[in-house]
């Protein structure tokens, strides 16, 4: 059921489950909520199912002009009450992921769970680093300028490492507005705002085994500092590993759920409930 968040211009969708618990999926940047479309089928009987179009991309484009990116902390705390949502999984998948620790950092006890997947810790970034993704970026804009066609060959082909999910993602590209990259330009927004507090809730970080090598850097960084975090890499999996290795993400996410929901009572002190659960092979077996 497609519905809008209320006083919002942000499309959500919903599988009208209300027996599960809630699932969030936050997609990447220049892609949409179909992008989970192998999740949500997945997921669809077990738990209620979220996903959205994040500001400036698929269905939530009709924006007033003062929106930014760091008020989608805000429009999904609203789509939750809208819902009758009182926790959520938080499932984030590269700009997703930077949403949804955004989310997590501003309403912690809303957050059952947080998966980030393809991204870096958005409290601790490396300013040097950051500046550099501002660079990156603008070169990417001016790029998506001159040619949309290319540039969305381009960036599946980088982020992407199976044929059939360049496809999908270069289409989701080509639907992507060029007035959008107005709302990428503000994610330093988000980043470096608050200090990581203690976590009441597990936390997943992942990427694909083909990702960035100085994204993975900084992906594994981040496991270091908070060493009751699950970690792991999809076999045969670039930047967006839910769309490269649609089994494999969903088993291990449904592994990492039910972990999650075997460890109730709630509050959980992650510090213990989650160091023994860190796989053994950075690699699931497939």
């Amino acid at each position: 059921m497609k519905s809008i968040i209320k006083d919002t211009p942000i499309t959500y969708f919903s599988n009208m489950n209300s027996r599960g618990e809630t699932i969030l999926f936050l997609h990447a940047a220049f892609a949409d909520h179909t992008s989970f479309d192998e999740q949500v089928a997945h997921f669809d009987h077990d738990f209620h199912v979220l996903t959205l179009d994040i500001l400036g991309h698929g269905e939530s484009v009709n924006a007033a002009g003062g929106e930014k990116l760091a008020d989608m902390a805000g429009y999904i705390n609203t789509m939750l009450n809208q819902e009758r949502v009182d926790k959520v999984h938080l499932c984030g998948v590269a700009l997703g992921a930077v949403i949804a620790q955004d989310f997590a950092n501003k309403y912690p006890k809303r957050v059952a769970s947080l998966a980030c997947i393809g991204s870096y810790d958005i409290n601790n970034f490396d300013p040097e680093i950051q500046e550099n993704n501002r660079t990156a970026q603008v070169v990417m804009t001016l790029g998506a300028m001159i040619s949309m066609t290319h540039f969305a060959r381009s960036n599946s082909r980088h982020s992407l490492i199976t044929p059939s999910a360049q496809a999908a993602y270069a289409e989701m590209i080509l639907r992507f507005k060029r007035r959008s990259f107005r709302y990428l330009a503000a994610i330093p927004d988000m980043v470096n705002k608050q200090k990581t507090a203690r976590r009441n809730y597990p936390l997943l970080i992942a990427s694909g085994s083909d990702e960035n090598p100085i994204l993975l850097d900084l992906i594994l960084d981040w496991h270091k500092r908070e060493p009751a975090s699950q970690f792991t890499r999809f076999r045969g999996a670039g930047h967006l590993a839910n769309m490269d290795a649609p089994e494999l993400f969903n088993k291990t996410y449904e592994a990492f759920l039910n972990r999650v929901r075997l460890s109730r009572p709630e509050p959980i002190d992650v510090t213990y409930a989650f160091r023994e659960s860190v796989f053994a092979s950075e690699f699931v077996a497939d």
